[in-house]
């Protein structure tokens, strides 16, 4: 026969292998979005207002694993060492997974 001290050991300890899967869950879902840092504004980037991004006002910025030279290359469209405010807001950066 069913014993009621058995049956409510069974819910227990299947309730909390269900809480700690949550929990898991919810703390790698916390982790990756805090992993994506806000994307900065142009002019926060265009240190001296001249309307372009050099290499050494981007290197001021804080960006993902300090991969400046990297991700500076990659919104510099048409490589001539300065970002436009147009090569910047057409950038679409790669998705992190």
């Amino acid at each position: 026969m069913f014993s009621v001290k058995s049956t409510f050991s069974k819910l227990f300890i299947a309730s909390v292998a269900l809480a700690l899967t949550f929990s898991a869950t919810a703390q790698e879902r916390g982790n990756r979005d805090m992993q994506r840092p806000e994307r900065p504004s142009f002019s926060s980037l265009d240190l001296d207002g001249d309307g372009v991004v050099t290499f050494a006002e981007f290197e001021q910025s804080e960006v993902p694993n300090d991969e400046h030279a990297t991700i500076f290359g990659h919104i510099d469209a048409d490589g001539d060492g300065e970002i436009t405010e147009e090569e910047f807001t057409s950038h679409k950066p790669p998705r992190r997974n």
